[in-house]
């Protein structure tokens, strides 16, 4: 009898990078605190020139790779921020903080490694709130533009066809927006310049600092090391093919990212 292929099964990443602020020194604890709609974020490669990646001035680069990778998938294609699933972000799979103990972690330099690890509940009251909210903020964006989409559907297919329930409605509002069509593409264009001064305020600052890049000198090396100390430690298996190739360059070893995703 020939077994079930399971389908819905997609392939892995060889690892989840994700650059951050924090110097490495701090996870020791095991602990990482989400701030991003409840999730640990991710990309395939640590050289990624996409997401928001590209501009954090990282001091410290987290790598999860082995079993942890479990608890990862790849970031929905669809809603409002449809466009990190198709540049190959990856999210934890459930809301809340991440958490592994110190016997599954390495660190070399600026470089954490973790092969192990679990999605743990938010303790601090005030930032569970923040996530919270985060996430039914961009539930709620993400209601609004497929609802506009079959309201409006819905209004050009009821107005005509008199004979369908729901025709009279169809009709006044076909009108009314006819009529008050000048006031409507005003208010759009209001509420867009509105928008972008409100994300701006909030976040343009932050964008501005950011705007170069910055990454912990020898990090390339420091991965490395952390990738062939896991393997000796049996974190990982010797086998174990991380997406690394190690050329020489000036007289020093250094770790290249490979993108999966070609």
């Amino acid at each position: 009898m020939s077994k079930m292929i399971d389908k819905s099964k997609k392939p892995k990443p060889a690892a989840v990078y994700h650059w951050s602020t924090a110097c490495a020194q701090q996870f020791d604890a095991g602990h990482f605190k989400v701030k991003t709609q409840g999730r640990l974020y991710g990309v395939v490669s640590p050289h990624a020139r996409w997401g928001v990646s590209k501009t954090i001035k990282g001091l410290s680069l987290l790598v999860f790779a082995g079993p942890v990778l479990e608890d990862f998938a790849r970031h929905p294609r669809w809603g409002g921020c449809f466009f990190k699933g198709w540049l190959g972000q990856y999210w934890t799979r459930a809301f809340g903080d991440y958490r592994w103990e110190p016997e599954d972690m390495v660190r070399c330099g600026s470089v954490v490694l973790v092969t192990r690890g679990r999605i743990a509940a938010i303790t601090d009251i005030g930032r569970l709130w923040d996530q919270r909210a985060r996430v039914w903020i961009m539930r709620l964006l993400d209601l609004v533009h497929p609802g506009l989409a079959a309201t409006l559907a819905a209004i050009l297919i009821l107005e005509d066809h008199p004979d369908w329930p729901g025709h009279s409605w169809a009709n006044d509002m076909s009108t009314f927006l006819q009529h008050h069509q000048p006031q409507l593409w005003q208010w759009e264009v209001m509420a867009v310049v509105f928008g972008v001064w409100v994300l701006f305020t909030l976040f343009g600052g932050e964008w501005l600092k950011r705007r170069q890049s910055t990454r912990p000198e020898g990090w390339e090396n420091d991965l490395w090391r952390a990738v062939s100390m896991a393997k000796a430690q049996g974190l990982l298996p010797q086998d174990y093919d991380i997406g690394l190739v190690v050329s020489q360059s000036q007289g020093h070893s250094q770790a290249e990212g490979l993108d999966p995703l070609g």
